[in-house]
């Protein structure tokens, strides 16, 4: 995700970004000329601009130039209503950025509710008003491998070692398996079938009634 949004995210002006109380790690990597980011969560922080819902954001119509939406689509439950609101609250030039796992285990519970393929968040988009742009599985069967043992794997020190060897294992892995499959005549499915997550863009599609 973080190398995404270091290659992809051209977000600019008044960014929102929904969910990102607790970590926004991704912003440093982030190079767009980013005004000001209004930060939205349900839980109250010191880095919350606004506690709310995504699913009825108490924002105005057309107000933001972007919308950040990372690692939190899986734990909304109406996720059509917040993907609504998401459109709602774009500005009609406006793009929205986001990302959600995929091969992954069960997170934040008991409030983890969904997994998305590429064909459901292109049609959720569509339904919503949006007009994808971009949807992109990312990662490989290693890392997600990594990511579903990530959680087993306990312990400060040894534990930290192991997840370290695990990644390694992971990004090696990955170039020698395509290799080795590129030397047989075989060609790597493409995309993979096992991503980590998907990225995601849209805008808002030029056939939704903004005021209707």
């Amino acid at each position: 995700m973080h190398l995404k949004v270091k290659d992809d995210l051209e977000a600019r002006g008044l960014v929102l970004d929904i969910g990102g109380g607790r970590r926004q790690t991704y912003l440093q990597y982030a190079h767009s000329d980013l005004v000001r980011v209004v930060t939205m969560d349900i839980e109250p922080g010191p880095k919350v601009d606004v506690v709310a819902s995504a699913t009825n954001m108490p924002l105005d119509r057309d107000s933001m130039d972007s919308v950040i939406c990372f690692n939190v689509l899986e734990h909304i439950f109406d996720h059509r209503a917040a993907l609504a609101e998401i459109c709602r609250v774009m500005k009609p030039a406006g793009e929205l950025y986001g990302w959600v796992p995929f091969t992954i285990g069960v997170h934040g519970a008991p409030n983890d509710y969904f997994r998305y393929t590429s064909s459901s968040l292109e049609k959720l988009l569509l339904e919503s008003g949006l007009e994808p742009i971009c949807i992109e599985c990312c990662g490989n069967v290693f890392l997600s491998s990594f990511d579903l043992l990530r959680p087993h794997i306990r312990g400060w020190f040894v534990g930290r070692v192991l997840r370290i060897l695990c990644l390694c294992l992971a990004l090696v892995g990955y170039p020698l398996h395509v290799g080795l499959k590129r030397l047989v005549g075989e060609r790597s499915p493409t995309p993979d079938p096992s991503p980590s997550g998907i990225w995601f863009t849209a805008r808002v599609s030029a056939m939704q009634d903004r005021y209707g």
